[in-house]
């Protein structure tokens, strides 16, 4: 019953319901749809119109008002307070300038004139018034002056020797003054005359303490020339230090003989001489000769009663004979001298006679001089020039480096002044001291070089 009723009701309901909900909605819909939309579209469009435009009309001439009174009262108050500006700080610039200058220029002088006198005269500051550092140095009982370590090393002198025999070095090493062995035994490195390494790094033997030797056979075929032998000592750790020694290599001794004064007449005397090589290989011997009355008076040194330089390239074996003049002036006992020069060594002869103003031959004591020959003896000395003879070998003023004479400065000069090289004055051949410093360096090599293939010059 109630859902019959309930059904039948309700659908009555729901269709009286859409009837009046259709009529009056639509109704209503379109009545307030068309009230809205009239009144609305009217009222909107009016006022929308009428705000549009009087908002832009105002807005534009506003703004347009504004951007023509903001830019003319800012251009003008910033060009006047830009101005101004620029004009006050401009004048102030030049005031400062001026100011600053006059006052800076006189404090600078006055500063610069006073700091001296000032600092020179200040009596309140003394050495010990620098904190404790006077005393502190002073006091100091662990750093003294020679506590520092002073290292040296110094190597031998050796000279020449004749291909096939031996060369020794020494070398020592001090601290402070004192021998004193080095951290690590010193090494020697050889080199010949072209540079080759001969003996490389090799550690020397020690002798005593500081002190070191080596010793090095040449081969028979060793090249001639200077050799030089480089040390290397490492005498504490990361300090290793070194020196050189340069020594010379003969390989041509010489055998030197007088045979006979050939003629023993005032004013020219004359002797036949022979020089060997001995050797092995070819050599330009430098060799002098000189008249003295003292058979204690070596060669050179500007007091010979004649003196003369030559120079004779001989090959191994061969022997070199010739005739060398001297001129004597007065009658007497005199002794004939002669000496062949190969690198720093010499063989030397000297022969007694007596010169006579007429007759020929020996006479008053003949010939019973001495022959010597050999590859011994020390060198004569220095090289004067005092000869007469007309031979322009003897007797022959120096002429920058053409030490031999033939007017050509090349390698046989070069040779020449090899020989002498860092030996001690005097020396047989005063010339290879071109410079006249009392050594045989490399100031003479340059000057050597500077004259190279040219006929020398005096320097």
């Amino acid at each position: 019953l109630v859902n019959a009723n309930t059904n039948s009701q309700t659908s009555g309901i729901t269709s009286a319901v859409n009837n009046n909900t259709n009529s009056v909605v639509a109704s209503a819909s379109s009545s307030v749809v068309a009230l809205v939309n009239a009144n609305t579209s009217s009222v909107v469009t009016v006022a929308s119109t009428s705000i549009a435009s009087v908002v832009n009309t105002n807005t534009n001439s506003a703004t347009a008002g504004i951007t023509s009174a903001v830019n003319v009262n800012t251009n003008n108050v910033v060009l006047s307070a830009s101005s101004s500006l620029a004009a006050a700080v401009a004048a102030g610039t030049a005031s400062v300038n001026v100011n600053t200058n006059n006052v800076v220029a006189t404090a600078s002088s006055s500063l610069f004139a006073t700091l001296p006198s000032a600092i020179w005269s200040y009596t309140s500051r003394t050495l010990s018034s620098f904190g404790t550092l006077a005393a502190d140095v002073w006091s100091n009982s662990v750093r003294t002056l020679t506590s520092i370590s002073l290292w040296n090393v110094s190597a031998s002198d050796f000279g020449s020797v004749v291909a096939g025999s031996n060369y020794l070095a020494t070398l020592s090493t001090t601290l402070n003054d004192s021998l004193t062995d080095s951290s690590v035994i010193p090494t020697v490195t050889i080199y010949d005359p072209s540079r080759n390494v001969v003996v490389n790094n090799v550690p020397m033997t020690r002798t005593s303490a500081g002190s070191y030797s080596y010793s090095y056979t040449t081969a028979g075929n060793a090249q001639a020339g200077t050799w030089e032998t480089v040390f290397s000592a490492t005498v504490e750790p990361g300090k290793t230090l070194s020196d050189n020694d340069y020594w010379t290599v003969v390989t041509a001794p010489a055998q030197v003989i007088i045979n006979n004064i050939s003629d023993t007449t005032v004013p020219e005397v004359a002797a036949n001489i022979t020089i060997t090589n001995e050797g092995l290989t070819g050599y330009e011997y430098q060799y002098e000769w000189c008249v003295v009355s003292d058979i204690n008076n070596r060669c050179g040194g500007g007091d010979d009663v004649f003196h003369g330089l030559a120079a004779k390239y001989i090959n191994a074996g061969e022997d070199f004979n010739t005739t060398l003049t001297a001129t004597v002036p007065n009658n007497g006992n005199y002794y004939f001298k002669l000496i062949a020069y190969f690198g720093t060594e010499s063989s030397g002869a000297s022969r007694s006679f007596t010169a006579t103003g007429g007759a020929t031959g020996n006479t008053g004591g003949g010939n019973t001089g001495s022959n010597s020959g050999g590859g011994g003896g020390g060198g004569g000395g220095g090289g004067s020039s005092s000869s007469t003879n007309t031979n322009p070998v003897v007797g022959a003023a120096c002429v920058g480096a053409d030490f031999n004479h033939d007017k050509i400065v090349n390698s046989v000069d070069f040779s020449i002044l090899l020989a002498f090289w860092k030996t001690k004055p005097p020396f047989v051949n005063s010339c290879v001291d071109i410079n006249r410093d009392k050594a045989v360096n490399s100031v003479d090599f340059s000057i050597l070089l500077s004259q190279w293939g040219t006929k020398g010059r005096v320097f």
